[in-house]
């Protein structure tokens, strides 16, 4: 039971061990009850067919391309499906081979914004759409880290540099400090002029 989470007592453990039909009735059914309404509450059913249209957008599943699954997608994000596009896309795309074509990438790569602009919308839509909410509460999680009281009097532009920076510091440790210190160096002169107060005019009187 090390890998089991146990929420309420469940009697003598030796009845639990022994008697497998006493486990199931138990344990194992009640957390698969619970697990199935936890998954139901987390995508309801507008992210089911919004998941079902990301799922036609990929080569390698079953309805690629698939027109009931599509519009679900484009009523969605109000993207106006053309059938006769989608047939001259799955055609245009079959000949390719699935080499040429192993993800929704190579999809929207290969498909011309001219001919086949509804069917390119929804590529897009498929590759940048998050399927859960984990980069947005590392944005939040951040955001707390950085928005301080010390730090109220930084700017919106400025914030949101340092959250970005914060989120991505895998990619910013890969980074040439130098060589950053080089370009920002050159982008324009930072030194502040003094410029001296205006004198007083003298009286006459």
């Amino acid at each position: 039971m090390d890998v089991f989470i146990v929420e309420l007592s469940c009697g003598s453990r030796s009845n639990l061990l022994n008697d497998s039909e006493h486990l199931k009735q138990r344990l194992f059914y009640p957390y698969i009850d619970r697990m199935t309404s936890e998954l139901e509450n987390r995508f309801s059913s507008i992210g089911k067919e919004v998941m079902i249209g990301i799922q036609a957008c990929h080569p390698s599943s079953e309805p690629f391309l698939c027109m009931q699954c599509l519009e679900k997608l484009a009523s969605q994000y109000n993207i106006h499906l053309v059938p006769e596009e989608v047939i001259a896309a799955k055609s245009f795309l079959s000949r390719k081979g699935p080499e040429a074509i192993p993800d929704i990438l190579s999809v929207l790569k290969l498909l011309d914004p001219m001919i086949f602009p509804s069917m390119k919308t929804i590529s897009q839509v498929a590759l940048t759409n998050p399927v859960s909410s984990c980069s947005c509460e590392r944005s939040l999680n951040a955001l707390r880290q950085l928005h301080t009281w010390l730090g109220r009097t930084k700017g919106k532009e400025r914030l949101n540099e340092l959250v970005v920076l914060s989120i991505e510091k895998e990619l910013v440790g890969t980074l040439d400090y130098d060589k950053v210190i080089d370009i920002f160096t050159q982008l324009k002169s930072r030194r502040h002029t003094l410029i001296p107060p205006p004198q007083k005019e003298k009286s006459i009187c």
